[in-house]
């Protein structure tokens, strides 16, 4: 684990008592989340988008 990571950040912050013990975990889940969920979403928005619009799809390739 990187020492200065978001992992070790919050746990710095729970030892501090800036969180609690069970806290820690899901603001670490958090954060997984949210960049899961944009690394999905993002393509597959944009994937969607240009099955719509082939026109600009066509555009991106010339």
């Amino acid at each position: 684990m990187s020492e200065d990571g978001f992992g070790a950040r919050i746990r710095v912050a729970a030892d501090r008592g800036d969180l609690t013990r069970a806290q820690a975990p899901l603001v670490v889940r958090s954060l997984l989340t949210a960049g899961i969920d944009t690394t999905v979403h993002g393509p597959a928005a944009c994937l969607y988008a240009f099955a719509r619009h082939p026109e600009q799809r066509q555009r991106l390739w010339e």
